[in-house]
């Protein structure tokens, strides 16, 4: 999701949060979006999980997403910490 959440236009509005390659799955009126967070330890015995508030939250998150990858942080999907 890098390349996706570095492409985003610079000012981010509510359409921003519906578009095609933010949600990760449909099923009728439900929709599971990506959210950026912190790193995640594959070898961890138990996970977290939440439900975001709404597109405000989701807005937020990529945003800062977005600004760590264009200041240089590095993607670390699939990889150990």
């Amino acid at each position: 999701m890098a390349s996706v959440i570095t492409g985003l236009p610079e000012r981010l509005t509510e359409e921003t949060a519906t578009r095609p390659e933010l949600p990760m799955h449909r099923d009728g009126p439900v929709e599971v979006y990506y959210m950026p967070f912190d790193s995640v330890n594959p070898s961890a015995w138990v996970v977290l999980t939440g439900t975001c508030p709404g597109r405000h939250q989701i807005l937020n998150a990529v945003e800062e997403a977005r600004h760590v990858l264009r200041e240089g942080a590095a993607n670390r999907e699939g990889t150990d910490r």
